[in-house]
């Protein structure tokens, strides 16, 4: 897939932290990148290393503390609730792990948005059906990030990722 295009999500020194009861967890520690047209991005990484929260900043769905997110150009910090809900079903799948899809398309349509967030799609699959679901994924035209366990798929990517306490690496 091509690397060339529009910058679809840019993210410029993304920080992000949570708090579990007294400790404070620093999910995401001045993350920058950027997903163009087309592109397949691969992000591999333990468990609580961030992947998750990587995407859930990119769709909208949870703020940075820190830093820029823009979604096609246009500033999150700029968009209302109202604004983030439309961008995601005009323009956003999202495949989580246990199968969250929209219940208004069908699973095609799920993954034939424009822009696809895929967190652990293969995550509760047999070996052989995940590899239908990378293949399909490798198929589609569209823009992907895909966070995963499965150090396998990076090679299914334009560019891969390890996500290590909250860094890109």
């Amino acid at each position: 897939m091509a690397q060339d295009g529009t910058p679809l999500v840019e993210l410029d020194g993304v920080r992000r932290t949570y708090r579990r009861g007294e400790e404070v967890v620093r999910a995401l520690a001045g993350v920058s990148m950027t997903v163009r047209e087309r592109e397949f991005v691969v992000v591999t990484g333990p468990s609580g290393s961030g992947k998750s929260t990587l995407l859930h900043v990119m769709a909208g769905l949870d703020r940075p503390d820190e830093g820029d997110v823009k979604l096609e150009g246009t500033p999150l910090a700029r968009m209302s609730d109202d604004d983030l809900t439309l961008y995601r079903r005009r323009r956003l799948g999202f495949i989580f792990q246990f199968f969250h899809l929209l219940p208004t398309l069908s699973a095609a349509d799920n993954v034939a948005l424009p822009l696809l967030l895929a967190d652990e799609p293969t995550g509760n699959l047999d070996s052989e059906s995940g590899r239908d679901v990378y293949r399909i994924l490798r198929e589609l035209d569209t823009a992907i990030v895909m966070v995963t366990h499965d150090r396998a798929a990076t090679s299914l990517g334009d560019r891969t990722f390890e996500m290590r306490d909250g860094v890109l690496q």
